[in-house]
C-alpha cells in the first residue's frame, strides 16, 4: 500500500509499505480525509521520527483486533480519533488524566506509525464515532474544536471579557468562534488575508499584528500562533494585570518573561488537547464554520508536495483526499 513516510526527516511516498494488521485492541481504518497539522511539519523538520507520518484523520473501521472483538458496532462506521496512545493503567490515566499518560505516545511523530497511508491501525480507545449530521470535512476538525473548548473551560469565560487570540491558524480561528459564542469580546490578531474575510463573516474582529497597541488591557490572551516567532512578545504586552494567558502553540511559542509574569500577577495556562467526542458534539450543533478553513486539497499520491503545500504561508488548512 502507499504511505507517506519519514526516515529521520527525509520524506518519501512509499508504494510498497506493508499493510498493518490490528493486534490487541487496535482497529484497522481506511482514511477518507487526512489533515496536515503544524505538528506534522515540525516532526519532519526535527528529523527524529521514522515511520508513517500523520495524526489527524477521518476514516472507516474495516477490521477489529482480537481484543476489540466486542466492538462490532464500529465496523464500517466513520470515526475520528485522538492521536494520543495511552496505557490506561498508570496513576494519571486512572485519575482521568489520560492525556498526560506517563507512557503516552503520539501517532505519526512519537514512536508509532501515523495515518498518512491507505490503511492504518489505531487503538479502539482512541477513536470516536461521527454523528450522522457531521460530514467528513467538518469531522476532520473535531480535535481542534475539542482543544478550543477545553481552553474555554480552563479560563472560565464569564461576563463579557476582552479576549485576544494570537494567530490566524485553524485552531486560532476556531477558538475565536467558540470564545465569541461564549459572550467574549473577541479579536483575532494575524497577517493572513484569507483569515480577514472569514472573521468578518463570523462577526469576529481581526487586526494585523502590526496595528495593535500593547496596552495591557486584555482579560485573556490565547496563543495559537504556531511556529510564528513574530508573535512571541505580544502576549505579555496585551494581557492586563492579573489577566490570563493560554498557551496552545507547540512551535516557536511566546517568549514569556518570568519577571513580568510575577510583577503583573499573570496566570498562565497550558492546553494540550481535548476530547474528540466533545468536538464532534459541538460540530453536530451546526453553529461552527470549520469547512471554510480548508484552503487546498491534495492527494496522497502527491507525496512530498503534500507537505510543501501545507508549509505555504497563505494556506490555512491543507486536506489530503486519500
Amino acid at each position: 500500500m502507499r504511505a507517506l513516510v519519514s526516515e529521520q526527516g527525509a520524506v518519501r511516498l512509499d508504494h510498497h509499505w506493508p499493510e498493518p494488521d490490528p493486534v490487541g485492541d487496535q482497529v484497522l481504518v481506511r482514511p477518507t480525509r487526512l489533515g496536515v497539522t503544524p505538528a506534522d511539519l515540525r516532526a519532519v523538520r526535527a528529523g527524529r521520527f521514522s515511520g508513517v507520518l500523520g495524526s489527524e484523520f477521518v476514516g472507516i473501521v474495516e477490521k477489529l483486533g482480537p481484543d476489540a472483538a466486542g466492538q462490532d458496532h464500529l465496523l464500517n462506521k466513520r470515526v475520528v480519533g485522538s492521536p494520543q496512545i495511552v496505557c490506561g493503567e498508570c496513576d494519571l490515566c486512572q485519575r482521568g488524566l489520560s492525556q498526560h499518560c506517563r507512557a503516552g505516545r503520539i501517532i505519526g511523530r512519537d514512536g508509532a506509525d501515523g495515518c498518512f497511508a491507505e490503511r492504518f491501525v489505531i487503538g479502539v480507545r482512541q477513536i470516536a464515532l461521527i454523528p450522522d449530521g457531521v460530514d467528513d470535512d467538518a469531522a476532520l476538525f473535531a480535535g481542534c474544536v475539542a482543544r478550543a473548548m477545553h481552553a474555554a473551560r480552563r479560563v472560565r469565560i464569564e461576563g463579557k471579557p476582552y479576549v485576544t487570540v494570537l494567530g490566524d491558524t485553524p485552531l486560532a480561528l476556531i477558538a475565536a468562534q467558540i470564545m465569541t459564542s461564549l459572550n467574549g469580546s473577541v479579536r483575532c490578531l494575524g497577517d493572513r488575508p484569507a483569515a480577514y474575510g472569514l472573521c468578518e463573516k463570523w462577526g469576529v474582529k481581526h487586526r494585523h499584528i502590526r496595528e495593535v497597541g500593547l496596552r495591557h488591557d486584555q482579560d485573556i490572551v490565547i496563543d495559537c500562533a504556531d511556529d510564528r516567532p513574530e508573535f512571541g512578545d505580544l502576549a505579555l504586552g496585551l494581557v492586563r494585570p492579573r489577566g490570563k494567558i493560554v498557551l496552545m502553540s507547540a512551535g516557536a511559542g511566546p517568549r514569556l518573561d518570568p519577571h513580568e509574569i510575577i510583577e503583573h500577577e499573570v496566570e498562565v495556562y497550558g492546553v494540550a488537547s481535548g476530547n474528540p467526542c466533545e468536538g464532534l458534539a459541538e460540530l453536530a450543533k451546526g453553529a461552527l464554520d470549520v469547512v471554510s478553513l480548508i484552503s487546498r486539497r491534495v492527494r496522497l499520491v502527491d507525496g512530498l508536495s503534500v507537505l510543501r503545500a501545507a508549509a505555504e504561508p497563505e494556506q490555512l488548512k491543507v486536506v489530503i483526499d486519500p
